[in-house]
């Protein structure tokens, strides 16, 4: 169950309030055709997680339990501080229609993310990349689905802001306590 649950709920979490999902709405409002849009962010946040989780599968072998548990730690962190940073809010460019416009963006935007960061820590920690990166896409596919679904209400009902730091927050104690227990000082 955790090698689903965890990487299912913390790719999830990730999202909200992340660039990704604003870039979900964004694409809700400009096309207004839900199924094709998820069916384009389902394509590349598996094809991302896959990459990620691919990543762990190789390394997971070359280094102990210990350092792929700093290395989950690390992804923590990093998914922790990037929900303090600003970023630009911007619509793609680009016009291929809802579902290959979805997709591309998308991929663009996930490459080197860090729920594919916190994918690959995930993958190098329990193994089971495939089922890990499946989970990570399923978080993701869900938190930007709402996204979709709702459109402007999202931003409107929610402070996406505070949710995008309060799970910031949780990211970087989670990655601190972690990266205590690899380190071996409890």
């Amino acid at each position: 169950m955790d090698l689903v649950f965890l990487p299912l709920v913390t790719a999830a979490l990730a999202e909200w309030g992340d660039k990704t999902q604003l870039l979900a709405l964004a694409l809700a409002v400009r096309f207004g055709k839900p199924v094709q849009i998820i069916a384009g962010i389902a394509v590349a946040a598996l094809a991302s997680s896959l990459i990620g989780g691919f990543g762990g599968s190789i390394i997971r072998p070359l280094i102990s339990h210990e350092a792929s548990l700093l290395m989950l730690a690390l992804a923590f962190l990093f998914a922790g501080f990037g929900g303090f940073m600003p970023f630009r809010e911007r619509a793609p460019g680009l016009s291929l229609g809802a579902f290959v416009t979805s997709m591309l963006a998308f991929f663009a935007l996930e490459i080197g993310d860090k729920t594919q960061f916190l994918a690959l820590g995930f993958a190098a920690v329990n193994g089971a990349w495939i089922v890990t990166a499946c989970a990570a896409a399923a978080g993701i596919v869900l938190t930007c689905g709402v996204a979709v679904v709702m459109g402007e209400a999202l931003r409107e009902r929610l402070p996406l802001r505070l949710i995008r730091r309060v799970i910031a927050g949780l990211f970087l104690l989670a990655g601190f306590v972690i990266a205590i227990i690899a380190l071996g000082l409890v």
